[in-house]
């Protein structure tokens, strides 16, 4: 009868899809619900992938890279809630991945007189939420770049830098329909000021694909967008095939429409 109640706040805790832990004084994870457990192994080598046992202090402090501000961040976060200098700490953070970056809101909550326990952990995942902010804004920053450009081409460049700045992509090209030869051209441009970047997109200058042809003709013919992974091997399209297009990175074509015809 005495591990009743437990069995109870452990099926309530189990029953919740926001991830939840709870941690001692040293920053230990003493246990953790089955939202958290199936996040963890996950999410590993990050602030959001700590398994029930694991030192959760250290996995933050030890983070290197990208993620190293944000780990040290949540830590000092945590332990100042530990410590009782602070009721409740928030944080936001991001992850990369092979798809992109996850976002996180982290949340630690102080408690006291439970046993070993000194603070509760939940984890939100809110990639979708930045995601759709992240395009609102995109939306509103192209239609300010067509809406202040004097020319066609300063309008293709600044949507382009646009795309690839909230998206962190290193470069952007527009394909154009030439109607009179029936290829498509490489019209406009944009890229990080790195040699490699700058180098490849001197190339492109002079590339022309019929349609139907290369990833962008193959676009154009389709008009689907087509996403390729940098990792992908073999496949449909292999990294020898499109390394001309996108110097065997990843790439997102995207067909540009006017009315219900594709013009570039």
């Amino acid at each position: 009868l005495t591990q009743e109640p437990h069995r109870f706040a452990r099926s309530i805790l189990d029953a919740l899809g926001t991830p939840i832990a709870v941690l001692d004084q040293a920053g230990v994870v003493l246990s953790a619900n089955q939202a958290w457990r199936t996040f963890a192994a996950t999410h590993t080598g990050t602030t959001a992938g700590v398994a029930a046992g694991a030192n959760y202090l250290a996995v933050c402090e030890h983070l290197g890279g990208t993620g190293q501000v944000d780990g040290m961040a949540v830590a000092a976060g945590i332990r100042q809630v530990i410590d009782g200098k602070r009721t409740l700490f928030r944080y936001d953070f991001a992850c990369d991945s092979s798809v992109g970056k996850w976002h996180f809101a982290l949340g630690i909550t102080g408690i006291s007189g439970i046993g070993a326990a000194r603070a509760v952990v939940s984890c939100e995942d809110i990639t979708d939420r930045k995601r759709g902010e992240l395009l609102l804004g995109l939306e509103l920053t192209v239609a300010r770049c067509i809406a202040c450009a004097n020319t066609a081409a300063a309008a293709l460049q600044s949507v382009i830098r646009a795309m690839c700045k909230t998206q962190d992509w290193d470069c952007g090209r527009y394909f154009c329909l030439d109607e009179t030869a029936g290829v498509l051209r490489c019209a406009e441009s944009w890229g990080v000021p790195v040699a490699d970047v700058q180098q490849f997109l001197q190339m492109s200058r002079g590339m022309v694909f019929r349609p139907g042809a290369g990833l962008a003709g193959r676009v154009y013919h389709s008009g689907q967008p087509l996403w390729i992974l940098g990792s992908t091997r073999g496949g449909e399209v292999s990294s020898t095939a499109r390394a001309p297009e996108t110097g065997q990175n990843g790439a997102c074509v995207i067909p540009i429409t006017a009315g219900e015809q594709v013009i570039g």
